[in-house]
């Protein structure tokens, strides 16, 4: 048997999987008019629920939720992206800061992974990321999707 096949999620994986469809389904209602966007965010929600059993994605597939604030000479972009393949989920967070004066710097934050390979790494608190994603959402964010895939048929 695959590792996909025998694996079952803990039940934080659970909930960070279920933030990450709120996640989806709140970047979908944005992106009403970006046909692409919609396309990606869907596959994304079909991976989603499927997981941890393989969809057959040809490419790993990400979204983000970025918000940007500043002016020319100190800017920040605040983020939450994710990411699925057929054999892991991850959330991502960070801070890209930019300042005339002493260039950019970029911090990660505490985020989760899961891979079906057995390791993993679960270190946000998944409550707060729910809010964090609410104030990026109701703050403006945008939404960026990458790896516009096609389900492989079998």
């Amino acid at each position: 048997m695959d590792a996909e096949e025998d694996y079952i999620l803990k039940d934080d994986d659970v909930f960070a999987v279920e933030i990450a469809i709120y996640a989806a389904k709140s970047a979908l209602k944005l992106s009403a008019g970006s046909p692409e966007k919609i396309a990606a965010l869907e596959l994304f929600l079909h991976a989603l629920a499927h997981f941890p059993k393989p969809v057959n994605l040809i490419d790993a597939l990400t979204f983000g939720i970025t918000l940007m604030r500043g002016n020319k000479e100190f800017r920040e972009s605040r983020y939450v992206e994710f990411m699925i393949d057929d054999y892991s989920f991850e959330i991502s967070r960070g801070l890209i800061s930019y300042s005339n004066e002493t260039g950019s710097d970029h911090y990660e934050f505490a985020g989760w992974h899961i891979d079906l390979e057995g390791s993993g790494r679960r270190a946000c608190e998944l409550s707060e990321l729910r809010e964090e994603i609410e104030t990026l959402l109701n703050s403006g964010a945008e939404i960026s999707t990458s790896g516009l895939s096609e389900i492989e048929e079998d």
